[in-house]
């Protein structure tokens, strides 16, 4: 339930995740996108080492995008209901570098698991994942 939380959040909240989304969708022609984010496959393509300097560039700016959004998330669902989706220790600096770094270990654990799924969004792998490294106990 938090997961379908903080995706319907992501889903309607988050102006540059739209703007990043338009662009990746005119970059990057697709079979299906979820709501026109970016998918697990997406990312993948985005990010491999022979993709272009600008489609890494856009991954890194729609992976901001979600750092910002699940970072203001989680203290907006704790404020409205004493719960956390993740619990980082207090000196953890959140930005899109180490939501990336994050993915890459997610993927590289779990890997198998989310390729079953290519079109999942990849906000999904990334919020699962931060619940996954920092869980609150």
């Amino acid at each position: 339930m938090a997961v379908q939380v903080i995706m319907r959040a992501l889903n309607c909240a988050i102006p540059i995740v739209i703007l990043i989304s338009g662009l990746i969708g005119a970059a990057i022609p697709s079979q299906a996108q979820t709501y026109n984010g970016m998918t697990l496959a997406d990312y993948e393509r985005l990010t491999a080492n022979e993709a272009s300097v600008n489609a890494k560039k856009i991954a890194h700016w729609y992976i901001e995008g979600i750092a910002t959004a699940t970072a203001d998330l989680n203290g907006m669902y704790q404020a409205l209901s004493s719960r956390r989706f993740f619990c980082p220790p207090r000196e953890f600096v959140f930005g899109p570098a180490e939501l990336q770094d994050l993915l890459t270990e997610e993927l590289a654990k779990n890997g198998g698991m989310w390729r079953q799924t290519p079109m999942v969004p990849i906000e999904q792998v990334a919020v699962q994942a931060l619940a996954r490294r920092y869980p609150c106990r």
